[in-house]
């Protein structure tokens, strides 16, 4: 990539400008970010295609993206440069499941993706169950080997909650990384503990990609949780944690603020 400056304040805070395949993980607005990032490149003219590696509710109509199922079969180069057009949204996916949801692309389709000139390739690379926090199964998250930027998100509003399935996808997963008992509140200190420990979502960060961790929903929890939380994650990241930038998001009123 080698434009030098972002098409929007979403991509710019990310730096995202000169990045080809951003990969999105995590929980607590995955789908927001992946659309929003994909509508600022779109209305710069730029080409741009969003795919996932696991499963993808549809888009809404009012989105007004197009989705393309491709099957199982190999896609020909000029078969994605043909559905790719700058300016316009599409999505990728292979077809669509008993439940509804869009299954995702492979591994080799989202190589082609990124040899793609000038392409930007948004992918969402977990699945949450739209739950604001998670924890993660030792395959998780699904990301592509060619990302270039990793971008974890995790939901403010599970902070301060109780552990329990209506806040945590996985939540006995959750609970192990954590060091906590069912029902009990998940602080600062625990949510950190999983969001950076040996089995979170850092674990499958490719060597030379960078990465953000961005707590969305900062206006769904209390503001001493919050800062308690930026001020455990500030530590860790001087500490040499996974992540590269910190950012508080507030995506449904397009928001993100770097720290």
């Amino acid at each position: 990539m080698n434009e030098k400056k972002s098409p929007g304040p979403l991509s710019e805070a990310l730096e995202l400008a000169q990045t080809g395949v951003t990969s999105i993980v995590g929980s607590g607005g995955k789908t927001t970010l992946l659309y929003a990032l994909a509508s600022e490149f779109a209305g710069a003219g730029k080409p741009v295609v969003m795919t996932t590696t696991t499963k993808l509710f549809p888009p809404e109509a009012r989105r007004k993206v197009k989705v393309q199922l491709l099957g199982n079969e190999p896609v020909p180069a000029w078969e994605l440069e043909r559905l790719i057009k700058p300016g316009e949204l599409i999505l990728l996916a292979t077809e669509t499941t008993l439940d509804g949801k869009l299954r995702g692309i492979n591994e080799e389709l989202v190589n082609q993706l990124a040899d793609l000139p000038n392409t930007k390739v948004l992918v969402e690379a977990d699945g949450s169950s739209r739950r604001p926090l998670k924890g993660w199964a030792p395959w998780e998250p699904v990301v592509p080997v060619r990302t270039e930027h990793m971008v974890v998100m995790v939901g403010g509003s599970g902070l301060g909650r109780n552990l329990s399935p209506d806040w945590v996808h996985r939540p006995e997963v959750f609970a192990r990384a954590a060091g906590l008992l069912p029902g009990e509140r998940i602080n600062p200190e625990a949510l950190a503990k999983v969001l950076l420990g040996p089995d979170g979502p850092f674990k499958t960060l490719p060597p030379k990609a960078t990465s953000s961790l961005i707590v969305n929903q900062a206006d769904s929890v209390s503001t001493s949780y919050l800062k308690a939380f930026f001020r455990v994650l500030t530590l860790s990241q001087t500490e040499g944690s996974g992540f590269d930038r910190l950012l508080e998001g507030r995506l449904r009123w397009g928001k993100l603020t770097r720290l």
